[in-house]
């Protein structure tokens, strides 16, 4: 076997991955069992058992399975089932605290819950600062609950070992740690850099300039950030492959040229590259790339050439050995993704290009070169990491090689500058380089900042993939890539024709369904718990209405807003000060900027809105959204009662069981759907609308259930989920196998 760590590594992470992707253990089991059946015919087959590959991927499957089941049984539900109230908690805090909105946000590492010892990170949010500094420990009394994520932020949770989420901190008290590991002169060193860095910097450039050297994205302006999410180079705020080999390259050939042979300027390499890993805090993208970085190093060291693959799946199998849930680290999703598109497809490419360039005139060449080189290895990566990102993120984005094409020697540079200013700051006379490198680095990424936002702007820099049918194309375009490979042997010629006609059925889909269902609305209602929360979306236009529930709320509305390439919300309708309707605005309006800001009247509860945006205060409004589509709101004490048209399709909003029906204006009552919390208002006769949502608790489904048996048709998203009406202007619906409920034409 030519290549046993890539077949092993890369098999057993991949099997890992879709399993807590999928999170189910019958569903390992199952595997676990196929796979030891498979491997025993493997080893009974004289012609199989001599090709070790197909043995070892089913031994590699087997014990993604034992890892996925240990690691869910007995650590994942172990710590969920420590949730409840009242809890006695000892933690130790591993970083300093970010202050946002008056309160401080502390990171913790449990070590008992009560008594008994459980390890897992939380975050307490406190409006006081606690006298404590890194790896001291704070003893608490509060609440702790399982978090109710999915998607990307359940997986998030796993891989980051926050199962938990704290409510509720009755009493806190601290105390000092004399003995400090050495972590807390890590931390200690990010905090001097970060200190440094927004000492030369502006705030917005600042936080730039630590996302793409740190990977803290909390500083990051949320337009900056949103902005190279749209033009798909948001990998250069995870620190990964791309800023260990500025780094670490650049300390080679220091060494180089201070004369020190190859042998030991990779052996102080590989001490820099362990240390830049621990001042990342050990991200598992980073340490994938430090894996593979060593391992080409000690190559060096001992006269051996690393291949790429192995390497690879040498990093992967260390990680997820070391701890299986780093495998649902999308980080590392994505950046395992990269590195096989630019092994397997961008070096082709990057070759055929420098084929062709070579027929040119040599002015040319040298900077075409370079070009090629960067588009080769966006296509690469962007073309593995499109399923990921329309899988998890229900977006693509067409303009990544572009993008990577203006802005990653800008990056590089912008990266390079930057770290400069840490090195020389306080050094008294010598603080005058921190300043040039500040200078530089600044320069840089306001052009980054340019850049971005013009590309970001362009039709179809991102692309919406979260629809059955884009997924769909997706898959066929990649089942045609995969059969070349297989049947070819990864003939050249038909690897490439393979490769640009999976792209062409792939751009194709995308373009049909822009054509044809580009113009429906489509209104999404939020499983949150007892709160309301839905998005009401046209194209990559929004307006959300109620933004409020639990603690997945204000991720479940962002996601979706993300995902849509919404650049701001048109109209955001708050109908109560009550943390059904509203505990997800403040980060939301953070995230998002709002056209207008509908709340009924002024209240302290919600007077931290106004800080973000101007409030429009009113109980009687009405708004165009887009073409063909209204919004008129009623207000009253107990939430009153939003009215939207959609060029005829008719939906009526209310947003407190306790809605008194009489304030309700009678034009309202004939709409088509009728959504509400928990139960419809006493008086209303939910049977007679067309459709009924009802978001909430178990008490939703108990109301669903009862306008049934009326011979209504009404749906509980605590029971169905997330629910999705789309309408292109009709009022007669039916449902598919998802819970996704269609209106079609009459």
């Amino acid at each position: 076997m030519p290549r046993p760590m890539a077949v092993i590594g890369i098999t057993l992470y991949f099997v890992l991955t879709a399993l807590f992707i999928i999170n189910k253990t019958t569903v390992a089991v199952a595997a676990l069992v196929v796979a030891i059946i498979c491997f025993a015919v493997c080893m009974a087959l004289k012609g199989v058992r001599g090709r070790v590959v197909i043995p070892a991927a089913c031994l590699s499957i087997a014990a993604a399975c034992v890892l996925f089941v240990t690691e869910n049984e007995f650590h994942i539900k172990y710590v969920k089932a420590k949730a409840g109230d009242g809890l006695k908690v000892e933690a130790v805090m591993t970083d300093y605290p970010s202050a946002q909105n008056g309160k401080y946000e502390y990171p913790l590492k449990t070590t008992s819950i009560n008594g008994e010892k459980v390890k897992t990170n939380i975050r307490l949010r406190w409006d006081k600062k606690l006298s404590a500094e890194p790896y001291d420990k704070v003893i608490m009394t509060l609440g702790l609950y399982k978090t109710e994520a999915t998607g990307s932020s359940a997986l998030y949770g796993i891989s980051e070992n926050m199962l938990l989420y704290v409510d509720n901190c009755d009493e806190i008290r601290t105390e000092k740690t004399e003995k400090k590991p050495i972590g807390y002169f890590i931390v200690k060193l990010r905090r001097y850099i970060k200190d440094s860095v927004f000492d030369f910097l502006p705030k917005d450039m600042g936080g730039l300039a630590l996302g793409m050297l740190l990977g803290e994205k909390e500083y990051i302006p949320p337009s900056i950030r949103r902005n190279f999410n749209i033009c798909g180079i948001s990998h250069l705020f995870a620190v990964s492959g791309f800023h260990l080999s500025i780094f670490a390259l650049s300390v080679f050939e220091i060494l180089k040229r201070l004369r020190l042979n190859r042998r030991s300027a990779s052996l102080i390499t590989m001490f820099f590259v362990v240390f830049f890993t621990a001042l990342t805090g050990f991200s598992v993208s980073c340490v994938r790339a430090a894996v593979m970085m060593l391992t080409m190093l000690l190559g060096i060291v001992v006269s051996r050439q690393a291949d790429p693959l192995n390497s690879l799946g040498l990093a992967v199998l260390l990680i997820c050995l070391f701890e299986p849930s780093n495998a649902a680290s999308v980080g590392l999703m994505l950046s395992v993704a990269a590195t096989l598109g630019i092994f397997i497809l961008a070096r082709p490419l990057d070759g055929f290009l420098k084929r062709r360039i070579k027929t040119l005139p040599k002015g040319l060449r040298a900077p075409l070169y370079a070009v090629g080189g960067i588009f080769a290895m966006s296509v690469g990566a962007s073309v593995f990491t499109m399923p990921i990102a329309a899988l998890l993120f229900g977006r693509v984005s067409p303009s990544a090689p572009l993008a990577n094409i203006m802005m990653m020697s800008a990056a590089s540079f912008a990266v390079i500058s930057g770290a400069f200013i840490p090195v020389f700051a306080g050094t008294g006379f010598f603080s005058f380089f921190s300043k040039i490198a500040a200078l530089a680095s600044g320069v840089a990424l306001k052009y980054l900042v340019w850049i971005s936002e013009k590309i970001a702007s362009l039709p179809f820099a991102s692309v919406n993939a979260d629809e059955k049918y884009i997924k769909l194309c997706m898959v066929f375009a990649l089942v045609i890539f995969a059969a070349a490979l297989l049947l070819a042997g990864f003939n050249k010629r038909l690897t490439a024709f393979a490769a640009g006609l999976s792209a062409i059925v792939f751009a194709a889909g995308m373009l049909s369904y822009g054509i044809f269902c580009g113009g429906v609305t489509k209104i999404t209602v939020f499983d949150v718990g007892n709160g309301s929360s839905v998005v009401v979306s046209n194209g990559d236009r929004a307006a959300v209405i109620g933004c409020g529930g639990n603690n997945t709320a204000t991720y479940k509305i962002e996601n979706k807003l993300d995902s849509l390439g919404v650049k701001s919300i048109e109209f955001m309708l708050l109908p109560r000060p009550l943390g059904t309707e509203t505990s997800a605005a403040h980060e939301v309006l953070s995230e998002f900027k709002a056209d207008k800001v509908v709340i009924p009247e002024r209240d302290e509860e919600l007077s931290h809105i106004s800080l973000l945006c101007e409030p429009v205060y009113s109980g009687n409004v009405s708004s165009k959204l887009w073409q063909n589509a209204e919004i008129k709101y009623v207000g009253d004490p107990s939430g009153g009662a939003a009215y939207l048209d959609i060029d005829g399709t008719t939906v009526l909003f209310t947003f407190g069981p306790g809605s008194d029906v009489k304030n309700i204006p009678p034009s309202f009552l004939s709409a088509d759907i009728l959504y509400c919390r928990q139960k419809p208002p006493e008086g209303l006769e939910a049977e007679k609308f067309g459709l009924v949502v009802i978001s909430g608790d178990e008490k939703s489904e108990e109301a669903a259930s009862a306008i049934n048996s009326k011979g209504g048709r009404a749906y509980s998203v605590s029971l169905f989920g997330d629910t999705v009406i789309t309408t292109s202007g009709s009022s007669v619906c039916k449902i598919d196998t998802e819970y996704s409920l269609k209106l079609v034409n009459a």
